[in-house]
């Protein structure tokens, strides 16, 4: 505007007029809008939370439900699984330990040494119940770890447990177990014998329905084995229904599916922990005379469920590391760049990127004396130490390795 010339007042004051128009239009719309907006928002939030977070509860108790389905309830595979135990050590000890615990807590053997024994030599009777003990002990202990004490043992495990399942599977009732209960199961046994006219018979109701032992799990055990299956495939199909319904609902997809995988990693942590607590706590409220064998026992039970919970881990670590490195984030780039030039056999490149640092610059001006250097050492060394096969291919090992690191930081500035 020129020196001078007047300002009109009617343009300055819609000027004016417009400035605070746009202000209030400003607060109407942080105001009116978002609102909506807001209400929206928070809704997705909640149901992403909401899905994720049972996504979550149903992975740990399918993976339960998994352990549950390949472990305790299939013979087979609970038999291969507990077969490895009583071949340890610490199991056979505490086995025969029990056992002679048992016979000599019924038979008094310090009693019947004494009343065989003469008068005067009663005193004695005491160390030879102890000698005896120990030798029973002793040899109980080398008749478990005999091959055909292992035969017999994983056999009668394997027709117990088949059994149980049998039982549990076609069990019908509320966890009351009568007389009558008891005489059916049975009875079933006396078909095709001499004895068969008092199979699938009813004891008198006065006598049947004497009850014999209150099971109140029975039912829920009965549920499980009978619908094993289902449980398994309920539980894979609601994991990742609600996990692609979270994902699904995100504004930031590839964000969600690193929030989701990183939970999951952390929630496979806590419950191998918690395992980890949950056997300590077990075993050390046996006896201590039992602990170590307890011990065997329970981990190698539950091994199964460790493996499985690992390779979830594993898995949901790589969906971590595959979702964030394909993203535009200028790291992700960065490593994908890296990664390409490993493919691409330019290891220095892959580790320094094409800048150089202090290191790499001083291997690449000294990488002949460097190189001629590990060559003396080796020789230095191969001269002051014993020669044999194991310590030649130790040595060439790292000597190999050695030159690789070399050609390897000083490769950018030979090129």
């Amino acid at each position: 505007m020129a020196k001078g010339s007047k300002v009109d007042p009617l343009v300055e004051k819609l000027k004016a007029e417009n400035k605070r128009l746009k202000i209030e239009n400003a607060k109407l719309a942080a105001i009116v809008k978002p609102k909506s907006n807001q209400s929206k928002g928070i809704g997705k939030k909640v149901s992403i939370i909401l899905s994720m977070s049972l996504a979550l509860v149903l992975l740990v108790l399918g993976n339960l439900v998994f352990w549950t389905g390949s472990t305790l309830t299939d013979t087979e595979k609970f038999t291969n699984t507990i077969k490895p135990v009583l071949k340890q050590p610490e199991v056979q000890k505490a086995v025969a330990h029990y056992t002679t615990s048992k016979i000599f807590a019924n038979v008094d053997v310090e009693s019947l040494l004494t009343e065989a024994l003469p008068p005067r030599a009663d005193f004695i009777a005491p160390a030879i119940s102890a000698k005896v003990q120990d030798f029973t002990e002793e040899t109980l202990q080398k008749a478990v770890a005999s091959q055909q004490f292992q035969v017999f043992w994983i056999q009668t495990i394997s027709t117990r447990h088949e059994r149980f399942i049998e039982v549990v599977r076609n069990y019908e009732g509320n966890g009351t177990i009568n007389l009558n209960d008891v005489y059916q199961r049975l009875s079933q046994q006396l078909v095709g014998t001499k004895l068969s006219f008092l199979a699938n018979k009813t004891l008198p109701s006065n006598v049947g329905n004497i009850t014999v032992l209150q099971a109140d799990w029975l039912p829920a055990a009965h549920n499980i084995v009978k619908n094993i299956n289902l449980h398994r495939w309920l539980t894979i199909l609601l994991f990742f229904a609600l996990l692609a319904l979270s994902v699904w609902l995100s504004a930031h997809r590839r964000r969600t599916v690193i929030t989701a995988s990183t939970l999951i990693v952390l929630m496979m942590l806590v419950t191998l922990v918690s395992l980890r607590i949950g056997v300590v706590w077990f075993t050390g409220s046996a006896n201590p005379v039992y602990q170590s064998a307890i011990n065997i026992a329970v981990s190698t039970v539950i091994h199964p469920l460790v493996i499985q919970i690992w390779a979830i881990l594993l898995l949901a670590l790589v969906t971590v590391i595959i979702a964030w490195i394909s993203g535009p984030h200028t790291g992700a780039v960065a490593t994908r760049q890296r990664v390409m030039y490993l493919f691409q056999g330019k290891l220095h490149y892959s580790l320094f990127g094409r800048g150089e640092n202090a290191l790499s610059l001083f291997v690449a001006k000294y990488r002949d004396s460097l190189l001629w250097t590990g060559v003396v050492v080796f020789a230095l060394i191969m001269l002051s130490i014993s020669i044999n096969v194991g310590t030649v291919i130790w040595s060439a090992i790292i000597l190999v390795l050695y030159t690789f690191v070399i050609f390897a930081l000083a490769a950018g500035n030979v090129e």
